[in-house]
């Protein structure tokens, strides 16, 4: 049973739609606004904290006892917050099959920095984060359904190699890391530039 302030349930696709229409001759749309202040005094202002929740949208569905999410969209605090400035982050979250509870898989921070994986504080303009000792893709360029270029890293913090790969080779051009070794045609490179070309 709901227990909010709103329910709106249906049978059916349809019925249980929300629709929000705007009929207006200018540029503005309908929006839907998610409001938190500290204040527990409704209509009152006091200012929330940095990690703060600003707003969810929450996708659950029935696991026939009970509805349980599967993913979620979420705004958060991604700095203190000032006079007539509300710094805020975005952050994605998928729920693994076997898993209770959804895990952040992205996040989009308030210097615009894109965070795929394990979650750091980088300023940087795309973090990509996998398991340390993998290997796993960075990057995948495809036409329609044909992986073209595949860019990829493997390896620990101390000794790890980034490969690029095609659609007709395995190893265009790979770094390693440990030795600042490059390798182009080959990823076993043995000197400072090792250029390797199989004449078959």
């Amino acid at each position: 049973s709901p227990t909010g302030a709103l329910s709106i349930a249906g049978a059916s696709g349809v019925a249980s739609n929300v629709y929000l229409d705007n009929h207006a001759g200018d540029a503005d749309s309908a929006n839907v606004i998610f409001r938190k202040s500290r204040n527990t005094t409704v209509g009152s202002h006091t200012s929330i904290s940095n990690n703060d929740d600003l707003g969810s949208i929450l996708f659950q569905g029935s696991d026939g006892n009970s509805y349980e999410t599967g993913a979620s969209i979420g705004a958060e605090v991604d700095s203190t917050p000032g006079d007539g400035d509300m710094p805020g982050r975005l952050v994605f979250k998928t729920t693994a099959d076997g898993a209770s509870s959804a895990t952040e898989r992205m996040r989009i921070s308030r210097t615009g920095a894109v965070t795929i994986g394990e979650i750091t504080d980088e300023g940087d303009a795309i973090i990509i984060n996998g398991a340390d000792g993998g290997r796993y893709d960075v990057l995948t360029l495809q036409e329609a359904t044909n992986e073209r270029w595949r860019l990829s890293f493997e390896g620990s913090s101390s000794d790890n190699s980034l490969t690029l790969f095609s659609n007709s080779r395995d190893d265009v051009m790979a770094w390693n890391n440990a030795n600042g070794f490059i390798g182009i045609g080959t990823n076993s490179q043995q000197k400072m530039l090792h250029i390797y070309r199989n004449n078959t």
